[in-house]
């Protein structure tokens, strides 16, 4: 296997050098420039550059102009911002969310261990930190704070574990950027305690995103412990499964990809697979999904879901085929991203020719974000590439048909475009596959297997969870 290639320009040639010697331990491949000039003429004449670790103060081409070349030349690139100071940091006057929006993949402030920057090379961010301490703290005292609202991310209070142990600090917001910190990590939750501190009925809680990824190992240790049990609801388990691949969409397109957030897709993936055939009253719920409520549902994880149900009923899909299909859904539509801000909303039914253009290729932007990720297998890439092809030959971007289309891609085709018609016309599973078996010619875009597939998982399945409660 060739060594990972990392180009490293710093005003320091010594850190520089420090930092390349420590890198190669590691098999890593260091490349040594000086200049934001000779960053771009590297990165244009060498496509095998998967990393930049650049310095803030660097000349001749400064950060800003480099990070825009980057953008339009190699969007996929990883970039790593490396501040001389915390002085340096502060006079930029970047905000963490505004690094993010410039491409940055992460920033570093000296003086720093190499090791850091080694471990977020690997991709080895530690989301399992809630583990390590779970201490109550007994003097905790409610105290109301002024926090930006972007350093929180939201979570339904139906969706949280009654009588748990929180092992995050939460929050309730009383206003713009004013919160109120209600729980403190290690406590337990009572609804009563929220009532304690607010007359207004309460319908979310609010956690630092700075903690997002390690909720989501957290969730997945539920999921992975709750898929089998047979005493707690199957709608339960299903909420369970909602909220945590909706903060996995929200984290891998906010923050970007690495192998330990791409390792708790995959494990999600197993989770919503393990839940589905471990508990055949489950579609009965699925059944009833956006009736309660319509806006509460993400597309990617409807399309996660309907595909791990096809792969349970079609013959030759299995568990390997259900995790490759679950994990390209939370990828398909990275790259919407690249597309103008005021078009990724947009019907394609109302846009413009050149609108139209845009949107058709965006499975080869989602294939260009993810193009450096050496740890997406060619599976998904394969999924990523043909999820909007048909088999009658009328899908984008290439428009090829049948045998063409890369198979697992043709399960996902579906459950994705099933998914956003039922949450553009707010309808339930089975009001949504009755509408479409009577729009003439519709469904013959889609494969034949995949279409009694689905309709099998959700009409039999009721019938054998009805059959085995009598």
């Amino acid at each position: 296997m060739n060594s990972e290639q990392v180009l490293i320009c710093d005003i320091n040639d010594e850190w520089s050098n420090s930092l390349g010697e420590f890198l190669k331990k590691s098999a890593f491949s260091p490349q040594y420039v000086h200049t934001g000039k000779e960053i771009q003429k590297d990165l244009f004449d060498n496509s095998e550059v998967t990393t930049l670790i650049m310095n803030w103060g660097v000349k001749e081409h400064g950060p800003l102009e480099v990070l825009r070349f980057i953008k339009t030349v190699t969007p996929s690139l990883r970039v790593f911002l490396v501040f001389e100071s915390q002085v340096e940091f502060d006079e930029s006057e970047l905000t963490p969310s505004t690094i993010v929006k410039l491409g940055v993949t992460k920033y570093f402030i000296k003086p720093m261990g190499h090791q850091k920057i080694m471990t977020s090379l690997k991709g080895g961010q530690k989301f399992d930190t809630w583990k390590d301490g779970n201490e109550s703290d007994e003097n905790f005292e409610a105290v109301e704070m002024e926090i930006n609202d972007k350093e929180f991310t939201r979570i339904k209070l139906k969706s949280f574990a009654m009588g748990a142990r929180t092992v995050f600090d939460h929050y309730i917001k009383l206003g713009k950027s004013k919160y109120l910190k209600i729980l403190h990590r290690g406590e337990s939750f009572s609804i009563n305690r929220i009532k304690k501190y607010s007359d207004k009925e309460i319908e979310y809680l609010y956690f630092k995103s700075s903690e997002r990824a390690e909720y989501i190992n957290y969730l997945n240790s539920l999921i992975k412990k709750s898929a089998s049990k047979s005493s707690l609801k199957a709608n339960t388990k299903l909420k369970m499964t909602k909220t945590g691949s909706e903060l996995l969409v929200e984290e891998m397109y906010q923050t970007g990809l690495s192998p330990s957030l791409y390792k708790e897709s995959k494990e999600m993936t197993e989770g919503v697979h393990s839940t589905l055939r471990d508990n055949p009253d489950i579609y009965l719920h699925i059944r009833n999904l956006i009736s309660e409520d319509p806006n509460a549902y993400s597309k990617a994880y409807l399309t996660s879901l309907f595909s791990g149900m096809i792969c349970i009923q079609i013959p030759w899909a299995g568990k390997i085929t259900s995790n490759i299909v679950g994990q390209a859904a939370f990828l398909i539509d990275l790259g919407l991203l690249k597309l103008p801000p005021t078009e990724r909303d947009l019907d394609p039914s109302v846009m413009k020719p050149e609108e139209v253009a845009r949107y058709q290729n965006h499975p080869n932007l989602s294939l260009e974000l993810i193009e450096s990720y050496r740890f997406i297998p060619d599976t998904v890439r394969s999924v990523i590439k043909d999820h909007h092809e048909y088999v009658n030959g009328e899908g984008f971007p290439r428009g090829i048909s049948g045998g063409q289309i890369y198979p697992l891609a043709k399960i996902v085709c579906f459950a994705s475009e099933f998914s956003e018609y039922i949450l553009k016309n707010q309808l339930t599973p089975q009001e949504g596959i009755r509408e479409l078996l009577q729009v003439k010619g519709y469904l013959h875009r889609f494969d034949a297997e995949i279409i009694k597939c689905f309709i099998s998982s959700l009409m039999q399945k009721e019938l054998t969870s009805k059959t085995g409660a009598m």
